[in-house]
């Protein structure tokens, strides 16, 4: 289990992000102010410049941190100076890498709410359980899928064979936002 947000969603969390300031690619990890990203500290250390997000902590305590070392792979949380109000990524090649999460069950849920890349041309990833879109065992991929324009889920069984298509998953738009729930059981 791990829980990342910049919102604090677990009531013992103390730290949301490691940030990269643009001009000097200095770091710093921001927390909370009450419930929300501590965006005073955000301002004062980065000031007038751009920021990027190196890493989400995992709010659960267990370790599994979503981090992106290389820097032209990192999501904007501040544009320069004025904060985004999320991380923005930007649809081509951002990601983050949660180095040895676990299935632990013969379940997954994953539940998301953000801007999904509908008009962007191509295939984009919103969750993998895998290297590289493999059909390891007991791999799995929330996508967007091209053709028809949905998302989409693969899950594969401990062999690496696909075991489960799942397409058009659930979502709900509230104004820019889209909220998914995917369960595979």
């Amino acid at each position: 289990v791990f829980v990342l947000s910049i919102e604090k969603l677990i009531s013992s969390a103390t730290v949301s992000l490691r940030v990269r300031r643009s001009s000097d690619n200095a770091e710093q990890d921001v927390g909370f102010s009450g419930a929300t990203l501590d965006t005073a500290a955000l301002a004062s250390f980065v000031g007038s410049n751009s920021a990027y997000v190196v890493t989400f902590y995992d709010q659960t305590g267990n370790g599994f941190h979503a981090q992106q070392p290389t820097v032209g792979k990192q999501a904007r949380i501040v544009n320069a100076g004025t904060y985004d109000g999320k991380a923005v990524f930007d649809g081509t090649d951002d990601f983050y890498v949660i180095t040895a999460p676990t299935m632990g069950t013969q379940f997954f849920a994953l539940y998301f709410a953000g801007t999904l890349p509908f008009s962007l041309a191509g295939p984009k990833v919103v969750y993998e359980h895998s290297a590289d879109y493999s059909f390891a065992a007991q791999s799995l991929l929330l996508f967007r899928n091209v053709s028809p324009n949905q998302l989409s889920m693969n899950q594969c069984n401990a062999g690496g064979g696909v075991s489960g298509q799942r397409q058009n998953l659930f979502t709900t738009s509230f104004g820019s936002r889209e909220v998914i729930s995917a369960l595979y059981d």
